[in-house]
């Protein structure tokens, strides 16, 4: 009878002693001054120590709802970058970050495969190639709210430059990656031609159900007479955008970016679903921070640490090559450059991809023939550069007046 009174209540308790400890690191990050994620890593990681003794808590969810964790973290997370590109709002600025962001990507997408190949032990399967090339793209995202958010933002062109990329790249970037993880359980049973037709099947019917999802809220929104209930419906047509894509064969997460890009252009007003519930979304980036602080010990291997210390400073090299070929008619200095190139903090849409890619090759197997251990070891290679950037960045930051001058 306890045995089973402990196996209902357990994952009650861990979850609100995550919540817990969740705010508890917001707390501690506003006093000590450093990013609440790597507080929540930190924690994360304690757990895992705490965890493997005799305890009848553990401090984990089931791999089922870790999956659904992540995937609604992305939902929100993916609907705001996408509702944030603002076509009619492309400037001089904006054009600048799109061709630094894609002059780096393709550095990467060249330079960066041989590097893996050099320092770990690929399997030469196309599989796992489409999963290196995936993260590659997520390499080259940033995500600097977590820096800026819990930290004074300093008055500059080249900070806003860093805010531009932010604003108008993650559609580009995170858009190819998605459609590509949606075909990559077709590459090892169907030919060329079969995964063409199905990738373009993809992105139609992701398109055609973002798109009626987007007039659909458009049409609703104009009916609704408090602006506070905009983002709670916003949420519920993230949902029916999903999984109505799902249900006909589509990329759910696509159909939300498609959506997001309509809705963001289309409707005048700005909203995010962030406004939807602040506290929800501190709960699910919290969960997802946690977990993969708790996956740390999974991830340790000398050879994966100092690959990811090596992929990350070779990515910096992208972009400052990248910033010094467009810097002409910005008139940058070079320690604005070094600050624009240090600025590159992976956040919470890399973390709840790692952690949904965690789960499904892991405990969902989702393809059979793949090399289980060269998805991880590319997966942990990411997981410690996303620990890399985020305490360089915020060192960066904090010492901004040495890079920028200073500032009120």
């Amino acid at each position: 009878m306890l045995d089973v009174m402990l196996n209902i209540i357990s994952p009650i308790l861990t979850f609100i002693i995550l919540i817990l400890v969740g705010f508890l690191s917001l707390r501690l990050s506003t006093k000590i001054k450093l990013p609440y994620p790597l507080i929540l890593l930190c924690f994360g990681y304690l757990f895992t120590f705490i965890s493997s003794g005799n305890l009848p808590i553990m401090f984990s969810l089931s791999p089922k709802i870790i999956f659904y964790i992540s995937l609604f973290t992305l939902m929100m997370l993916l609907f705001d970058v996408s509702e944030s590109f603002k076509m009619k709002k492309l400037d001089t600025l904006s054009h600048s970050a799109i061709k630094i962001g894609l002059m780096t990507l393709l550095f990467a997408l060249i330079i960066t495969p041989f590097i893996f190949i050099y320092l770990l032990d690929i399997a030469f399967e196309l599989e796992v190639w489409i999963i290196l090339f995936i993260l590659i793209f997520f390499l080259c995202e940033i995500y600097p709210e977590d820096i800026f958010h819990h930290a004074k933002r300093p008055v500059s062109k080249i900070v806003n430059l860093v805010e531009h990329e932010y604003q108008y790249l993650p559609v580009i970037f995170l858009s190819i990656p998605f459609l590509l993880l949606g075909i990559a359980d077709l590459i090892s049973s169907q030919r060329t031609i079969q995964i063409l037709f199905s990738l373009a099947i993809d992105i139609i019917t992701s398109v055609g159900v973002g798109v009626l999802v987007g007039i659909m809220s458009i049409r609703y929104m104009k009916r609704l007479k408090s602006d506070k209930t905009i983002p709670v419906a916003l949420f519920a047509l993230s949902i029916l955008s999903f999984i109505l894509t799902e249900l006909l064969g589509g990329n759910g997460l696509f159909s939300i970016i498609v959506f997001g890009l309509f809705f963001g252009n289309v409707y005048i007003k700005h909203t995010q679903l962030e406004e939807f519930s602040p506290t929800l979304s501190n709960i699910l980036e919290m969960m997802i921070y946690l977990h993969m602080g708790m996956l740390i010990g999974f991830y340790s291997d000398k050879i994966i640490i100092i690959a990811s210390v090596v992929v990350y400073f070779f990515y910096l090299f992208y972009r400052y090559i990248s910033i010094t070929i467009f810097q002409k008619r910005m008139n940058i200095k070079t320690k604005e450059k070094l600050y624009f190139t240090l600025m590159s903090p992976k956040g919470s849409i890399t973390v709840a991809t790692l952690l949904l890619l965690y789960v499904l090759f892991n405990h969902m197997t989702v393809i059979p023939s793949v090399s289980l251990s060269s998805i991880n070891q590319l997966s942990g290679v990411l997981f410690f550069i996303v620990i890399l950037s985020i305490i360089i960045s915020w060192v960066t930051h904090i010492n901004s007046s040495y890079f920028l001058g200073k500032h009120d």
